[in-house]
């Protein structure tokens, strides 16, 4: 098995870290493949082993792995055995994208609660939103594995590459896919939602172009049950409404940066913060500095 067919944890001990660790062993499970519960340590950052102390001047790589592995059966029982436990020296956002680079997802949690409430991811978090140079799945509290799959397009090569993601995740799960294209204007405040219908002729150009990327996602594979909804709104607002009653939404982030000099689109920035179920970030694709694709394209 390689790396790039990994799915990738990053745990810290917190309840976040722990729903973040149970949604990436299922997600493993659907995909078939490996699962690697990512420990970042170092000596003012420790998980204390079972009985240990919570701060241990001599703690090292026996007691981090140790720990790490107690965690697992904690969170998981038998079914962390099946788990890869990975402890590795460093800080927790370097050492995370400096491993998943080859893997084929990172999980990780968010931090707080509610709904639109300020900043609600960590600073790791929030350094994974902007960098990450594969897919990243932002795990929230207790996640239900019910509801539609949603994906938001706007026409872009970027919002393409998220559809395609979505369309073999909803393959995997089995489940019904719901393609959201937001065409209110984004200082209106229009809300009204409108499910597309033939012969709309407000919507018809939209309803056209996001017929055309679902054909060109789905190919001749069997095809989950899809949906289009063209929404009167601002796109963000949308999508974070939508994820209200969906099992994970998805979105691309057209603004990744291999340098991380250019920030996170905003679109996908408001999601990452406030969406209100799990939700993955599909990045651009990863040019060096040559103009050439990494393994994370």
């Amino acid at each position: 098995m390689t790396d790039a067919a990994q799915v990738m944890v990053g745990i810290d001990g917190s309840p976040f870290g722990d729903d973040a660790l149970r949604w990436a062993v299922d997600e493993g499970h659907l995909r078939r493949t490996e699962v690697v519960a990512l420990l970042a340590w170092d000596y003012l950052h420790q998980l204390p082993a079972p009985g240990g102390p919570p701060f241990d001047p001599e703690y090292r790589q026996e007691i981090a792995t140790t720990a790490l592995q107690a965690l697992l059966y904690r969170v998981l029982g038998v079914r962390g055995s099946s788990v890869t436990a990975r402890a590795v020296f460093g800080l927790a956002a370097p050492v995370l994208l400096d491993q998943v680079r080859n893997a084929s997802l990172l999980v990780i949690g968010a931090r707080g609660l509610g709904r639109l409430r300020g900043l609600l991811l960590g600073s790791v978090s929030q350094r994974c939103t902007h960098l990450c140079p594969v897919p990243l799945a932002i795990v929230r509290n207790e996640p239900v594995p019910t509801g539609n799959i949603v994906v938001g397009v706007d026409g872009t090569d970027i919002s393409a590459r998220a559809l395609s993601w979505a369309v073999t995740e909803a393959r995997l799960r089995q489940c019904p896919l719901t393609v959201l294209r937001a065409i209110g204007d984004r200082s209106s405040g229009l809300e009204t939602v409108a499910f597309a219908r033939a012969g709309q002729p407000d919507q018809s150009g939209a309803h056209e172009m996001t017929d055309r990327m679902i054909a060109a996602a789905t190919g001749e594979a069997p095809t989950p049950p899809v949906e289009i909804a063209i929404v009167s709104s601002e796109p963000a607002r949308s999508l974070v409404d939508a994820s209200a009653d969906a099992q994970l939404l998805v979105v691309g982030n057209p603004r990744y940066s291999s340098l991380g000099g250019v920030m996170l689109g905003s679109v996908a920035q408001q999601v990452a913060h406030h969406a209100q179920c799990p939700t993955v970030l599909v990045p651009h694709p990863l040019r060096d500095e040559a103009g050439g694709r990494s393994a994370g394209a």
